[in-house]
């Protein structure tokens, strides 16, 4: 995969109409692997999650974190996807949190009989209906693989 700067688009692409990713953690010599919905706002992905749930915990207590997001396909050529590494923070600001849940809310059509039952939803309405506070996973490290370019390829990127 030569060219980076059509690998880069790729990934931000994979990254925009993605809607699972797969976070993985490690503590104490337990590996754990979790799926979430997230939404792409650059450098980070948002996502949902427990604040006790395994990996959160995890993740807040080693600092590190991976992730994985891909598209299957129905042959091997047809699989690509991007691998990270990076680590997982709650999101502090209620001002980004606002945004985010906006974007959240759009992209995920899940929310559309709550909102007609609750109003409108803040970080505090996500606490109390489905004890899930706003996370966001900051890549330090991206690789982007495409099976179409060679079986096990991937390339360093940013997104």
């Amino acid at each position: 995969m030569a060219d980076t700067n059509k690998s880069k688009k790729k990934a931000a692409a994979l990254a925009d109409r993605g809607k699972v990713m797969t976070l993985s953690t490690a503590l104490d010599g337990a590996a754990w692997a979790a799926p979430v919905y997230y939404v792409f706002i650059r450098p980070g992905f948002y996502f949902f999650s427990n604040p006790s749930s395994r990996h959160i915990t995890d993740a807040l207590a080693s600092g590190r974190a991976a992730c994985a997001i891909f598209e299957d396909g129905k042959t091997m050529d047809d699989i690509c996807g991007l691998q990270m590494t990076g680590e997982i923070k709650p999101v502090g600001s209620k001002t980004r949190a606002v945004s985010v849940i906006g974007l959240y809310i759009k992209k995920f059509d899940i929310f559309e009989s709550f909102l007609k039952n609750n109003g409108p939803v803040g970080p505090d309405f996500f606490e109390s209906a489905f004890n899930a506070r706003l996370y966001r996973f900051m890549p330090q490290q991206i690789f982007y693989m495409e099976n179409r370019t060679g079986f096990s390829t991937r390339v360093e990127t940013g997104i």
